[in-house]
């Protein structure tokens, strides 16, 4: 199984690229790709760049690649949300007075 990681910043996306071999003879074995192992694959092989925080998947979650068909590769969406940086508020301290008259 290949795949690959892309981040396009400008959308806020991760995409995986996942590609199986095709089975050509019968008694090579069967795979299967869903969700859950393209999960396990990100969460093993990817890190998050400092800017951003990986959210959730956003392509169809039903989608499921297996290697009996002629096309065996896929593309799953991960949401890549900016970190916001916290504002300091600057605080303002007001001067005493003497209350002597």
């Amino acid at each position: 199984m290949n795949f690959k990681f892309e981040e396009d910043f400008e959308n806020n996306l991760l995409l995986v690229h996942v590609d199986i071999p095709t089975r050509k003879k019968l008694n090579e074995a069967r795979k299967k790709v869903i969700l859950r192992d393209v999960l396990k694959l990100v969460e093993e092989n990817y890190t998050s760049p400092p800017t951003h925080v990986l959210g959730g998947c956003i392509s169809n979650i039903s989608m499921k690649l297996d290697n009996r068909t002629i096309d065996c590769s896929g593309t799953w969406k991960f949401m890549l949300t900016p970190k916001v940086k916290k504002s300091v508020k600057k605080v303002v301290t007001t001067k005493k007075r003497s209350r002597k008259k």
